[in-house]
């Protein structure tokens, strides 16, 4: 009698350590033909797995998308759920793509997986077998003199289309003189810029725009320091005129621009004139003057 209670306990014991067993039924597998798959064929295998109802797919067991190894990929995967009774079937579409090249025909093996399902603190398990099929070659090695591969047929001579030619060669040379104007290579290079004429514009915009008066100095400074070719003085101012004839009517008006940027850049700020909409529009006035000389009769010849 006690041994038959001894038995009794340890056949529940059994009975209970291994419930999954009573909670997954027979997974079916859907496999494609096992042979003649060649490189670059889609393989598509279904997997259905019943479970007990509320037990619940464990996403981190599927099998991750991507290269499986040099030759197999995993392309996607995708996971059903429908209710059938007592029990939840699990319906699985797996996309695998062979990317092996074989010489003759191989047998190639698609990896299984284990699939796990969770109920509060119980989890079952279920192992997907792998499946091996076959690859054949893209074409049968022989040494056959019919069956090697011949040499490509030579082209044809074609007839000259003279409009295509004509087409082609203006389209060529359209391009050509584009890009040397680009590149303003001759006979595309621009003329050197006009220093003052230049300067007039941008202190038409710069005060236009509420710049303040010591930038529009700094640009008519480069403007003369572009004009003599070196950084210009006002002790260069005689000299400067002299080389440049055209601006002898001038000469009073640039003495007292070098006068006011002296003032303006080397005098405390309490000395300073606290309107300078006079002075700006003095120095505006000396380079549209000094721009039209420089149109009508040149630059000055550093």
């Amino acid at each position: 009698m006690r041994r038959l209670i001894v038995y009794c306990i340890f056949a529940s014991l059994a009975w209970s350590a291994c419930p999954a067993q009573a909670q997954i039924r027979d997974v079916e597998r859907n496999l494609p033909r096992s042979v003649g798959w060649h490189l670059g064929d889609v393989l598509d295998i279904t997997v259905t797995v019943p479970v007990e109802t509320g037990y619940q797919l464990d996403s981190s067991s599927l099998p991750r998308t991507g290269p499986l190894n040099y030759w197999l990929e995993l392309r996607t995967i995708n996971a059903q759920k429908q209710q059938d009774g007592a029990l939840d079937r699990y319906r699985f579409t797996l996309q695998y793509q062979t990317f092996y090249a074989p010489l003759q025909a191989r047998q190639r093996q698609i990896p299984g997986f284990t699939l796990r399902f969770v109920k509060e603190a119980d989890s079952i398990q279920t192992d997907i077998p792998p499946w091996t099929f076959t690859m054949s070659p893209l074409r049968e090695i022989s040494h056959q003199a019919s069956m090697e591969l011949q040499p490509d047929a030579e082209p044809a001579p074609l007839a000259p289309d003279t409009h295509r030619i004509w087409i082609t060669a203006a389209l060529s040379l359209l391009f050509a003189m584009l890009l040397a104007r680009h590149y303003a290579v001759p006979p595309f290079r621009r003329p050197r810029a006009r220093p003052f004429t230049l300067a007039y514009r941008q202190l038409r915009r710069h005060l236009k725009r509420g710049g303040t008066y010591e930038q529009a100095l700094i640009l008519m400074h480069r403007a003369f320091d572009t004009a003599a070719g070196r950084c210009l003085m006002a002790g260069d101012i005689p000299a400067f005129v002299t080389a440049w004839p055209a601006i002898s009517s001038l000469q009073s008006g640039i003495e007292r621009f070098f006068a006011a940027s002296q003032h303006q850049f080397f005098t405390c700020a309490a000395s300073r004139p606290q309107d300078s909409g006079t002075a700006q529009a003095e120095l505006l006035a000396l380079a549209q003057a000094l721009a039209i000389c420089e149109r009508k009769n040149g630059r000055a010849k550093p």
